[in-house]
């Protein structure tokens, strides 16, 4: 738990020091954002791995919906308080849009008015 709760508060505080203004805020946010991610698919199903010991009804809900260890991951983001843009600025992929996409489809999201985070917030209730 320790572990889990440590990687989303570096996150968090990574993904602030990149929006800020400096440049050389912004170099450190993207150096330390390399170390902490590596290999984006590993980066995703380890999160994805931590969230399912905390909450494994969620990642289990998640599963039955035949999502892949990469759209578990991007809801794992999601649920840890990013949006879609800190998303992309964090994995430097605009893929994360056709992601979103495919997670709405999947979980069977049709109204556009529906926030994917708000949908996936009611999951672990």
């Amino acid at each position: 738990m320790r572990n889990r709760t440590e990687l989303i508060e570096k996150l968090q505080k990574v993904i602030i020091m990149r929006k800020m203004h400096s440049r050389e805020q912004q170099a450190i946010a993207i150096m330390k954002l390399d170390e902490l991610i590596g290999s984006q698919k590993s980066f995703l199903v380890t999160l994805s791995l931590l969230y399912s010991i905390t909450n494994p009804s969620f990642i289990s809900h998640l599963q039955g919906c035949q999502m892949t260890d990469t759209e578990i991951g991007y809801c794992c983001l999601y649920m840890s308080g990013l949006d879609i843009k800190d998303v992309i600025d964090l994995l430097n992929s605009h893929r994360a849009y056709n992601i979103n996409a495919d997670i709405r489809r999947k979980l069977g999201i049709k109204d556009k008015d529906i926030l994917l985070l708000d949908y996936l917030r009611l999951l672990t209730i």
